[in-house]
């Protein structure tokens, strides 16, 4: 998702954003951002988005004919489809398979130079968000407790978003199936007003992938098991 959002930002005037033809970058110029979600329906999402300049650039490549991005699972090797919004270029596979341990082998082959013939993304444990109840209405005033199916040693990291308080999120230390936000710490878009609203809390199991050397610029490669749950902020 976040993806999109950068995408859909580079509609924005106050953001500049490019696209440059692949034919004008050598793989080592390019930083590669790969992951592979999935959402607990059965299917995942192989995701590629590649840029010049390094991971906070807007500089994104567009590739043209001579240039390929694959992934290979198991016995199946399927080629990424382009999706652009403005000048921004993403990546995209479906996959039927979301279990733990499932290896996906991104593969960026060109005619220019050697490419990047590698790079392994693997997915962690599945898991379910045991509370807060969904549409449970929490006062921003209290702790806020959720919990998980934890105990992986993978990274855990949530994000929370909504439309009356300012967007929350962090890396958590360790996968210990629970996590308290302090009362007082979610902060209401207009403190002299608050309001009441639904947040959405996306919580995400990652696991750290290898990007193969031939991007020079490097890149990050992920494994995520993401799932998202609905409550009511109230002040």
């Amino acid at each position: 998702m976040k993806k999109l959002i950068c995408g859909v930002l580079c509609l924005s005037p106050l953001i500049a954003c490019e696209s440059v033809s692949s034919t004008d970058v050598l793989t080592n110029g390019m930083y590669a951002n790969l992951e592979v979600s999935a959402d607990g329906s059965g299917t995942s999402r192989a995701n590629a988005v590649l840029r010049v300049g390094g991971g906070s650039s807007n500089v994104y490549v567009d590739l043209v004919e001579g240039d390929t991005l694959t992934v290979k699972q198991g016995e199946d090797t399927v080629e990424l489809e382009k999706s652009s919004v403005g000048d921004f270029r993403e990546y995209n596979a479906e996959f039927e398979v979301d279990e733990e341990g499932s290896a996906f082998d991104f593969a960026f082959t060109r005619d220019v130079d050697e490419g990047a013939p590698s790079s392994i993304v693997v997915l962690p444990a599945k898991f379910e968000i045991t509370a807060p109840e969904v549409d449970a209405t929490i006062s921003r005033a209290e702790d806020l407790t959720f919990t998980w199916d934890g105990g992986s040693d993978d990274a855990m990291r949530y994000n929370m978003d909504g439309d009356c308080v300012f967007s929350e999120g962090e890396t958590l230390e360790g996968d210990e199936g629970t996590y308290t936000i302090p009362g007082g710490t979610i902060e209401s878009v207009d403190e002299n007003d608050p309001e009441t609203c639904s947040i959405e809390l996306v919580l995400s199991r990652v696991r750290a992938g290898d990007v193969d050397a031939g991007f020079g610029e490097g890149g990050s490669a992920e494994g995520v098991q993401v799932r998202r749950l609905k409550f009511v902020s109230a002040p």
